[in-house]
């Protein structure tokens, strides 16, 4: 009975807040994770090198009275359409990852971003930003620094990314390309 007292009262409670505080501008940036970028990218070229392998095994297999030249002809077409769909998958994945952190620059002049916004950077001289010109603050807007009109709260210019810029707040990017397959040296060699 307090229980569900307790949970209506709270209910109530959030319906009644006020909207200022779920008006600010917040952007969630998901943590990154090198390590399972890294890992990611690991797997994937160790699963082309491992078809690779498997290709080149099929080519020079011991002579095996059972299989006939069709058998071989069809592992071999199996193994590389397996090869090409990794690279497919892996490049619409790298493709797909590009296009959203393109959209999401592209829609940093559309933000509005309050003066009371957590986003806003207060001390710019800690970044090695030049004093803002009047009538205008900082912000950092999902790993970019820009320049808010303080009037109309909107987003007047996305700066340029330096390389002392902190990454922290980085959306990952992209995966490097898969590497070619690593040669294999034939059976008995």
């Amino acid at each position: 009975m307090i229980r569900s007292f307790c949970i209506v009262t709270l209910a109530i409670a959030a319906a009644l807040a006020p909207s200022s505080a779920l008006a600010q501008e917040t952007t969630f940036t998901a943590p990154r994770f090198e390590g399972l970028e890294q890992q990611q990218q690991t797997l994937e070229q160790n699963r082309l090198d491992s078809l690779e392998k498997s290709r080149r095994d099929a080519q020079t297999a011991f002579p095996n009275p059972n299989r006939t030249e069709a058998d071989k002809a069809v592992r071999a077409l199996d193994i590389q359409r397996d090869i090409d769909s990794l690279r497919l998958k892996v490049g619409m994945d790298r493709a797909a990852v590009q296009r959203d952190r393109t959209i999401s620059e592209a829609t940093l002049p559309n933000r509005r971003i309050s003066r009371a916004s957590i986003l806003v950077v207060t001390n710019p001289e800690a970044y090695a930003l030049p004093r803002a010109p009047k009538g205008q603050y900082y912000a950092r807007i999902e790993g970019r620094f820009v320049l808010v009109d303080a009037a109309s709260e909107l987003v007047v210019q996305v700066l340029p990314a330096t390389p002392s810029d902190p990454a922290s707040d980085v959306p990952a990017g992209p995966r490097l390309p898969l590497m070619p397959p690593v040669p294999v040296a034939p059976p008995g060699n």
